[in-house]
């Protein structure tokens, strides 16, 4: 074990130590239900959280390694949250499917990624992967750049665009998760149909 620099102690895979796991508010609620830790009762935001879903992103990192190479190597910071929730990160030398399917475990809920294959074969049969609309709109755009003539993916990337505005209003108005999905219900889904 070697503590990280931020004081957390983690293991020789980059996992929380069990000394701090109790800190982890989504894996001790058995939201992720983590093979290594034990399942406690699920709170309320832990039913919640499998309505509203759970987010996921990695993040590259350069950490030195202690091979006499002199040189960092690329790392990867695994997030996991829920909104308005306690953000989780797991620390992986590689950016395969390992770690997040160590972390989430037998995950059943809705699980919101960027599309990495990554994710791909990872958590319970019932796990839902919904995609994240910034990466979605990133190549439609990439499209219309290449054609603006192109009908589709204009029209695709206007209808993205006033769905972010729906979430740019509930912003504005520092609207609780609650009021933010009603106005969503309310706006977004004829957007969707």
């Amino acid at each position: 074990m070697h503590t990280h620099g931020s004081g957390t102690k983690l293991d020789s895979q980059g996992d929380a130590h069990p000394a701090v796991a109790p800190a982890l508010d989504c894996k001790n609620a058995g939201v992720y239900s983590p093979p290594h830790l034990p399942l406690r009762a699920q709170p309320k935001w832990a039913t919640e959280a499998c309505r509203t879903g759970q987010k996921a992103d990695e993040t590259p990192v350069d950490v030195q390694m202690h091979d006499g190479r002199g040189k960092n190597h690329q790392a990867y910071l695994w997030q996991y949250s829920r909104p308005g929730a306690t953000v989780v990160f797991g620390f992986r030398l590689g950016r395969g499917r390992d770690g997040p399917r160590q972390f989430l475990g037998q995950f059943e809920g809705l699980l919101q990624t960027d599309g990495y294959a990554g994710y791909d074969q990872i958590g319970g049969r019932k796990m839902v992967h919904a995609g994240c609309w910034s990466h979605a709109e990133r190549y439609f755009s990439e499209a219309v750049q290449l054609n603006p003539q192109d009908p589709i993916a204009t029209a695709i990337v206007a209808r993205i665009d006033e769905l972010f505005a729906i979430d740019a209003e509930a912003r504005s108005q520092r609207l609780s998760l609650e009021a933010r999905d009603a106005l969503r219900q309310q706006q977004s889904r004829p957007l969707l149909v």
